[in-house]
């Protein structure tokens, strides 16, 4: 780099040492220049030779700096500045305006220097010292009129002095009563102290405030030993408090010194400073390149109390509100009102209304519009969610088929849909505050409850939701919006609905359509459910399909193991859906015969049934489990009562056991003609007691059937005649 007027060259005087010059005259020929120190109070300017400089260049001892990165430029002062400072500025200037012009470069040296400034002075009334300032300011700021404006800037700015004895600043009132100075100067010492009590105490939260956390500090850093009370306990001896740092210095250090950021890392957390506190530099609407090319979506719970439209006496709580909204316009396109928590099933009716045509969706909800005043149908680019509803397979839910990239923020990091976040005080200012029924987070002493003034139902402040949204939509100013170049030649207002019909015009619109059916079942949560013979389960309920009869899958299962396979399921149990050939095509499959007893529950009023099923069982464990002991005493017993007559009757028979094994049929055959004669009690213990039953033995119904061959057994034949008779009789 040439030199040239006003280059700065910056010497390298030791390791840490600089010295930076500025040229201020080169003569024609190149072979000598004057130089000032831009940094020193008492500088003069310098010749130096031409050639040397080079030389110092080529061979690195010096370089030439585009500028001084911590010398203030004077020669751009702020228009405040000027304004205020200007007319003394053009004072100095023109005082010295004949030296610096029409004087160089006699001026720069000493000997003919003091001669034009003697004369200067007797000429203008001029202290010397005046203008020999004003001539080093003029030099060391650049040579330019602003570098003689006064250096006000530099009030309260002082140099750090060390090893001096005298007291430092402004002297107190004390000090001025007795004229004697009090206190001291903060020596490195002081500070080192000052340090380790500001990290040990204030930043760890030991101490509440500054001047506790100095207390503590001088306890333990600038004590003079300690003094031991009669129960031990030492305590630090402090010396007088004209001879330690006062807070005032203790406090100067700190705001000095501190790091905001690390201070807030340190005590809340790098998140919080993340989200709360870090510097806001960019313009999230940089990120879409135009409508529906990224949408925000976030639920939150409303602050409003809501009746019943079942039974409008009951109060029923306070709704959860997801809305989505598009980034480039800050439309919103779409929103639920539910009862359900912050889950997949509030967040995917949001993304319904928000993919789906908004005259049918406002129909549904009986407000009449046009296309023009919600002109939003078909899926987006990109979805921002919460890290919550949308993520693991709710997310695939989008991604695979729908082709929908998502992101979700870390966890406590809400300023990175920031957008959506600050739509919903919007739409409270709007549609809630005033309403009644609304919390009021300031309520007056033995004021009402405001939740015994909730007034609309659920599907009431679904419609005023849709109002509050269009008048949002098609009427609200965003005043920060960032307009870039084109939409102001434009004329475009910032105000959501130009904005999107703006950017479908003149922008890529990333809207893409899909099919209704397809875009509510690919929605829908998403689970795994098992093949068996008994139909596919899921939950513990049953379903078939047409595909399953067809291609007999329940049939092919049977004594196998289950198959998995993936379905989407509704709210409520009546029908689920498979998908097949990886999400091109989707099976609806009802109930089974079995499980028609659920129809029309949903999810949690059927999983609440088995949960009560299980508890019921398990309630009645014990109950069984005593039932079971008692029929097996009995049992017991009545087995015990017959082995005992067993054991008395065995007792004088001698029959081998070939012969009682031989002899089964003819018992059989006996006992069962007793019964038919006596009845199936006729055997019976009471029965037996009063009219004792003659017994055949065995040996003598043997003997007869050797003689007489098979005896058949006897049938009741005259009384089946004599029962048609009577029956002819009774016809005629």
């Amino acid at each position: 780099m040439l030199l040239s007027l006003n280059s700065l060259i910056q010497w390298q005087v030791t390791e840490e040492c600089l010295k930076t010059e500025r040229v201020l005259w080169i003569d024609d020929v190149k072979t000598g220049l004057w130089t000032i120190d831009i940094y020193d109070n008492k500088a003069w300017p310098v010749f130096q030779v031409y050639e040397d400089i080079e030389l110092a260049l080529a061979d690195d001892r010096a370089r030439i700096i585009p500028k001084a990165e911590d010398f203030l430029p004077l020669w751009a002062p702020d228009d405040e500045y000027l304004k205020k400072h200007n007319k003394r500025g053009k004072k100095n200037y023109s005082l010295i305006l004949s030296l610096v012009t029409d004087g160089e470069p006699q001026v720069y040296n000493r000997q003919t220097r003091g001669r034009m400034v003697a004369e200067l002075a007797e000429r203008t009334g001029t202290r010397k010292a005046q203008i020999y300032k004003i001539l080093r300011r003029f030099w060391q700021g650049g040579c330019v009129p602003h570098a003689t404006l006064p250096k006000y800037y530099m009030s309260g700015q002082t140099q750090e002095r060390q090893g001096r004895e005298r007291k430092l600043g402004r002297p107190n009132d004390e000090s001025r009563r007795t004229g004697i100075p009090i206190g001291r100067n903060v020596t490195p010492k002081d500070k080192e102290c000052f340090r380790f009590g500001i990290k040990e105490f204030f930043k760890k939260g030991i101490a509440t405030d500054l001047p506790d956390a100095w207390q503590r500090t001088k306890e333990k850093y600038f004590n003079c030993g300690y003094k031991e009370l009669p129960d031990g306990t030492l305590v630090p001896v402090l010396p007088p408090a004209n001879q330690l740092p006062t807070l005032r210095q203790f406090k100067y250090y700190y705001y000095k010194n501190r790091n905001v950021k690390a201070e807030i890392i340190a005590t809340s957390g790098e998140k919080a400073y993340e989200s709360n506190n870090r510097p806001i530099l960019g313009d999230a609407t940089l990120k879409a390149f135009g409508p529906g090319s990224s949408y925000q979506i976030d639920a939150t719970v409303g602050d409003i109390y809501l009746r019943c439209y079942l039974n409008r006496n009951l109060i029923i709580g306070r709704p959860v509100i997801y809305i989505v909204v598009d980034v480039f316009s800050r439309l919103i396109v779409g929103f639920a009102v539910t009862l359900e928590g912050p889950s997949w099933a509030g967040a995917k009716l949001a993304l319904e209304s928000a993919f789906s045509d908004k005259v049918e969706f406002c129909r549904q909800y009986g407000v009449k519009i046009i296309d023009a005043e919600w002109p939003v149908k078909g899926k987006c680019e990109s979805l921002v969610g919460d890290n919550g509803e949308i993520a693991g397979y709710n997310a695939n839910s989008l991604i695979d088929p729908l082709v929908i990239g998502v992101a979700n923020p870390p966890t406590d990091r809400p300023d990175m849909k920031g957008i959506v976040e600050s739509r919903f005080p919007i739409l409270k200012q709007i549609a809630i505050a005033w309403v009644p029924g609304a919390v009021r987070h300031i309520r007056k002493r033995r004021g009402s409850d405001y939740r015994l003034d909730a007034t609309l139902d659920l599907n009431q402040f679904r419609r005023l939701m849709i109002e509050c949204i269009l008048h949002y939509n098609n009427c609200r100013r965003i005043e920060k919006y960032r307009l870039n170049k084109h939409m102001i030649s434009d004329g475009v207002e910032p105000v959501p609905i130009k904005l999107w019909k703006w950017g479908m015009q003149k922008l890529i619109g990333r809207l893409r359509p899909e099919n209704s059916e397809v875009l509510r079942i690919n929605l829908l949560p998403r689970s795994e459910a098992s093949i068996t013979p008994e139909g596919i389960r899921f939950r513990g309920v049953h379903y078939t399909c047409m595909t399953g009869l067809q291609e007999q899958w329940f049939t092919r299962l049977k004594g196998k193991r289950a198959k998995r396979t993936e379905i989407f399921y509704e709210s409520l149990v009546n029908r689920i859906y498979l998908r097949l050939a990886r999400g091109r095509r989707f099976e609806t499959c009802v109930l089974t015969e079995a499980d028609r007893r659920f129809n029309g529950l949903d999810w949690y009023e059927l999983l609440d049934f088995f949960e009560l099923k299980k508890q019921a069982t398990k309630a009645a464990e014990t109950d069984q489990q005593q039932a079971a002991a008692e029929f097996h005493a009995r049992a017991d017993r009545i087995i015990s009562e017959a082995k005992e007559m067993n054991q008395s009757i065995s007792a004088g028979y001698t029959s081998s056991n070939k012969a009682r094994t031989q002899g089964i049929r003819g018992n059989r055959q006996s006992l069962k003609l007793h019964e038919r004669k006596h009845g199936l009690h006729g055997s019976s213990p009471d029965n037996s007691s009063n009219n004792p039953v003659p017994i055949i033995p065995i040996d003598k119904i043997r003997k007869r059937k050797a003689g007489t061959g098979y005896v058949p057994p006897a049938r009741p034949y005259d009384e089946i005649r004599q029962t048609r008779q009577e029956a002819k009789k009774h016809d005629k």
